[in-house]
């Protein structure tokens, strides 16, 4: 089992700067996501997420702090 954690936050100009200046551009990736529930969308109204990528499954759980 493989664990991503995720955190999202707003970039500041200096952010985006201290990027901009530091950073290379790699390469553009597009994705294609397939979420599945089910017609009540208990999972969504939970803020829970089953989806596809890339032709493995994968469950988001958000959380709030």
């Amino acid at each position: 089992m493989q664990i991503e954690i995720e955190k999202k936050f707003e970039f500041t100009q200096h952010d985006y700067e201290l990027i901009k200046d530091n950073c290379e551009y790699i390469k553009k990736q597009d994705v294609h996501d397939v979420y599945y529930d089910n017609s009540s969308l208990t999972l969504f109204k939970q803020w829970h997420r089953v989806r596809t990528r890339e032709w493995e499954f994968e469950l988001k759980i958000k959380t709030f702090e």
